[in-house]
């Protein structure tokens, strides 16, 4: 159900799912792709961690504070983008 739905949805809007990664201009963020490469790799290995010891692990804070500065660092950027003045 949740497949068809996200299916429609992406197909509906002509959504391809690497353009998450590209700014209005069309070339890629690297605010968005290292917020994806984070967010990736804090996945993987806590899932890799949380299997091999059968149990699920803590994402230590240091991490979850890391991607917080980055997620932060995007909001800032785009207030900034879309509150400056054009010229």
């Amino acid at each position: 159900m949740a497949k068809m739905y996200l299916t429609k949805l992406f197909l509906e809007n002509n959504m391809d799912i690497l353009n998450i990664l590209n700014e209005k201009t069309g070339k890629k963020s690297a605010m968005r792709v290292a917020m994806l490469g984070w967010a990736a790799g804090i996945l993987i290995l806590w899932g890799w961690t949380s299997f091999a010891s059968n149990e699920l692990q803590a994402i230590p804070e240091s991490v979850t504070t890391l991607f917080g500065i980055l997620v932060t660092g995007k909001v800032v950027q785009r207030y900034s983008e879309n509150t400056s003045p054009k010229l």
